[in-house]
């Protein structure tokens, strides 16, 4: 006896079915996988330029790609440091699986095609690419017998599916209805806008004056060649401070000894002795 299969279009006519008690058509889901993608950056501003962080996650995605102002394949999930220099920075990340699924839902039979009491043991599941190899693919068995059944793994392009019912002794009802599905790569995308401001310019200097060299005393040479030089640079004086005394320390030079109260140091000096280049103001006396 064979087993009658009663499902969620008209049933094909490949065996009469006697006394059927209701036509149900097998039918399936119209959308498969989604794909939800979370994307965020941090922080989403700063003085440019600044390093921020970029992670996501695409639950259900075999691969990621990246686009915007950033590049490349990526994980489903991950990390990366990306820098961020203008006013306006879009980070997008386009992620997707290489195949779907449909879910199936049918009407088993409750007779044998005699209006016997139909006794299942389960459910033999076809797909194929179109109609007419649909009855020759290799099934997926369902054991016991079920009423839905989720068929992953389907590739892009359009899908026929169809049911048989299992009865006892191994016999099989005829195929079910066929319903056929355009299958499309599922795919999700996220895009996060972020930027960067201008830093403030810092605040002028202050007490800016303009300054000459100060040197220390030293005495160079030996015994009877020994004379007096300017040492190291050791800081600076303001112009227009008086030198000291009426001649210069180093006789035929301007250098001049300088008031030491006076002198901006930035090294500490060997010498109690400073000298500036003074300069000899003559005054009238007319």
């Amino acid at each position: 006896m064979k087993a009658r299969l009663i499902c969620l279009l008209s049933i094909l006519p490949l065996v009469a079915f006697a006394a059927e008690p209701e036509r149900k058509q097998l039918s399936i889901s119209p959308r498969g996988a989604t794909i939800d993608v979370a994307l965020s950056v941090t922080p989403t501003t700063g003085y440019c330029p600044y390093q921020a962080t970029a992670t996501w996650s695409a639950s259900g995605a075999s691969v990621c790609q990246k686009s915007g102002s950033w590049s490349g394949q990526a994980n489903a999930s991950g990390s990366e440091s990306v820098s961020i220099g203008t006013t306006s920075v879009t980070f997008t990340m386009t992620c997707s699986t290489n195949t779907d699924y449909r879910d199936l839902t049918w009407t088993n039979p409750t007779t044998n095609t005699d209006n016997s009491a139909a006794t299942l043991t389960g459910n033999k599941v076809y797909h194929g690419p179109n109609a007419a190899e649909v009855q020759n693919t290799i099934p997926i068995s369902i054991t016991p017998a079920a009423t839905t059944y989720r068929v992953s793994g389907l590739p892009a392009g359009t899908r026929y599916f169809g049911v048989k019912a299992l009865g006892t002794a191994g016999v099989e009802s005829a195929m079910s209805n066929l319903v056929n599905a355009t299958i499309t790569v599922p795919t999700g995308v996220k895009t996060v806008t972020v930027g960067c401001t201008t830093p403030p310019p810092p605040k002028p200097p202050t007490g800016v004056t303009i300054a000459s060299t100060v040197w220390e005393y030293v005495i160079r040479g030996s015994g009877n060649n020994q004379h007096p030089s300017p040492g190291r640079d050791v800081g600076v004086i303001g112009l227009g401070t008086l030198c000291l005394f009426d001649k210069p320390v180093i006789p035929e030079t301007n250098y001049w000894a300088v008031p030491k109260s006076e002198v901006k140091l930035y090294r500490n000096p060997k010498s109690n002795v400073l000298l500036g280049q003074c300069e000899v103001q003559e005054t009238s006396t007319g």
